[in-house]
């Protein structure tokens, strides 16, 4: 798969997915049990400006925090952000690029091929979880990114406790697949979602 044209694809389908957000649902539950609809916005936000400050070798913004990044404007500053990020990668050569980044506060450099994979392989799992918030179906996925996703969380996963802080601060344990789920509902169960989530109004952590 190209990791280009897939990058540019996802992030597209992501982009449309948030500008179609109705303004009365950002206080909306989510799949994952922490966010609401606001807050995984700026999880995705956030995302997208890493790869880029990477790109750039400019300061890069914490991902831990909790800050709202996105103020009164969650739609424009998220459309931005992806414009960036594309007109990074458009650019020739650009996975050829290595950059610096770090895991337990140590630097190392990385090839930003990698990066985007990852970035690519979030977006696909966070716009399934857009899409059971806002209650959208999840049969219309892009198959070929959802197979590809599949095979990096697999290949990331092999070798590890489910429960271990290596994996993505911890992803919860594979869950059951109801019958007749989607292939993107197959890829949300392997990464420890609720295929039955429900939409509603966020009501606290642990939703």
């Amino acid at each position: 798969m190209d990791i280009i044209d897939a990058y540019m694809r996802v992030s597209a389908q992501a982009e449309a997915l948030v500008q179609s957000i109705p303004d009365d649902k950002f206080n909306w539950a989510t799949p994952c049990s922490e966010w609401d609809v606001k807050a995984l916005c700026n999880h995705i936000y956030a995302g997208e400006i890493i790869v880029s400050t990477r790109i750039q070798q400019a300061p890069l913004p914490d991902p831990k925090s909790r800050e709202d990044r996105l103020g009164d404007d969650p739609k424009g500053k998220i459309s931005a952000a992806f414009d960036e990020l594309r007109g990074l990668l458009s650019k020739p050569n650009a996975l050829d690029q290595i950059v610096i980044t770090s895991r337990d506060g140590v630097d190392y450099e990385r090839e930003l091929e990698g990066l985007v994979s990852r970035r690519i392989a979030d977006l696909v799992v966070h716009n399934w979880d857009l899409r059971k918030a806002l209650g959208l179906p999840t049969a219309d996925f892009d198959p070929e990114l959802v197979a590809w996703t599949l095979r990096h969380f697999q290949d990331r996963f092999e070798g590890y406790e489910r429960t271990a802080p290596q994996i993505l601060n911890s992803v919860a344990q594979e869950r059951p697949t109801p019958e007749g789920a989607t292939d993107a509902d197959r890829l949300a169960a392997f990464m420890g979602r609720d295929v039955d989530f429900t939409p509603r109004v966020f009501t606290g952590a642990g939703d």
